[in-house]
């Protein structure tokens, strides 16, 4: 069992999750606020092994929705224009829980949350939305890194339905969606809901008993991150060699160092998408690597060869902070290393491998692995 009191153990918690986020998953400050909140209401934060969990106790996935781009000044102006000028929802997984609670649970004992991904707010506002229902969350999760689409978590590729779902926006604004022919449609449908919402919405869906889910569960992922946010900490405050402990603890290999030269970033279709070039410095001088990004970082070619694909990971870490950086953080002249760490063995599968690997999002080429 790992419980969060303090400042310190949420900022840990946040930076780790922000590493799994490869790009994507939310900013750490975001995340920082939903769990700094539940502890000034006096919340505890529990996170359990999911074997501590029975097999007809309810659970449920609270997760966000939304593109992760920096808003505009131009979006600005037509949320005032909508009526839109002031948020009142702080927690929106939470709004969500609650709205599918309420129209699908009423006589549910809820006993515990999972988060769907790895991510800095995606995780934390779970997190956040368990302690303030006062129940643990599960250490464990349905991606095991951060991916651009709630519908390609473990449980809805292998045929889980993910309807119905709840949806709440900062402002207020509640849908329910009760049916959809397929996967495919079910992100649609979110993506449209969070782009009235002017980018980013709560969701809540998977309200079921934990036998149905928990051979999708990717167990022991949140105290994985707490421990990367852990390292990544006293690595800067000790100088201590951070690649070296990250391999040991998950497999990370430092695989790029160097300088932001270019970066662009667009939102499309709800979507954070665009691409980053680094300028090798040290042993990686006179080469570039580029990384293309949709929301979260998926490929990266090292002087124009395919170098590393999704599913396996690729974070982007601050040099002198040792902090990992969300995409609509980047910008040029940052100085970066780059780490690639394997993803989860379930993501070798087949089933899987399909809805996250470069021809998934367009490429004509296959996957590349770090250990291939």
């Amino acid at each position: 069992m790992l419980k969060l009191t303090t400042d310190q153990d949420i900022k840990d918690f946040t930076v780790g999750c922000c590493f799994f986020g490869t790009g994507g998953g939310g900013n750490a400050s975001f995340g920082e606020r939903m769990l700094r909140d539940a502890l000034e209401l006096g919340k505890e934060i529990v996170i359990v092994d999911s074997n501590d969990i029975d097999d007809k106790d309810w659970i449920i996935c609270p997760y966000l929705m939304g593109t992760s781009g920096p808003e505009t000044d131009e979006t600005k102006q037509e949320k005032i224009k909508q009526g839109l000028s002031i948020a009142t929802v702080g927690n929106m997984p939470a709004a969500a829980t609650d709205l599918l609670l309420k129209t699908f649970g009423e006589n549910v004992t809820l006993s515990a949350i999972i988060p769907y991904e790895i991510g800095a707010a995606a995780t934390s506002s779970a997190v956040a939305t368990a302690a303030m229902l006062g129940i643990p969350t599960i250490d464990a999760d349905f991606v095991g890194r951060s991916v651009p689409e709630a519908t390609q978590m473990l449980p809805a590729l292998y045929g889980i339905d993910l309807c119905p779902t709840a949806s709440s926006d900062a402002f207020g604004n509640e849908t329910i969606i009760s049916k959809a022919v397929n996967r495919h449609m079910i992100e649609r449908i979110g993506k449209h809901i969070a782009l009235a919402s002017f980018g980013l919405i709560g969701q809540a869906t998977l309200l079921h008993q934990a036998e149905v889910l928990k051979k999708y569960m990717l167990s022991g992922t949140l105290s994985k991150a707490f421990a990367v946010g852990k390292i990544l900490r006293e690595a800067k405050n000790t100088n201590k060699g951070v690649e070296t402990i990250l391999r040991e603890l998950v497999g990370s290999k430092k695989v790029f160092e160097g300088v932001i030269a270019t970066f662009t970033g667009y939102d499309e279709k709800g979507y954070y998408v665009g691409e980053i070039v680094i300028s090798g410095k040290n042993e990686f001088e006179g080469s570039t690597l580029k990384i293309w990004f949709k929301n979260e970082n998926h490929i990266a070619w090292k002087d124009e060869a395919v170098y590393l694909t999704s599913p396996d990971l690729i974070s982007i870490i601050d040099q002198n902070l040792c902090e990992p950086y969300v995409n609509n953080q980047l910008k040029e002249g940052l100085q970066v290393t780059v780490y690639g760490t394997p993803a989860h063995s379930a993501w070798h599968e087949e089933k899987a491998l399909e809805a996250n690997s470069p021809r998934y999002y367009g490429f004509n080429f296959d996957a590349k692995f770090m250990d291939r």
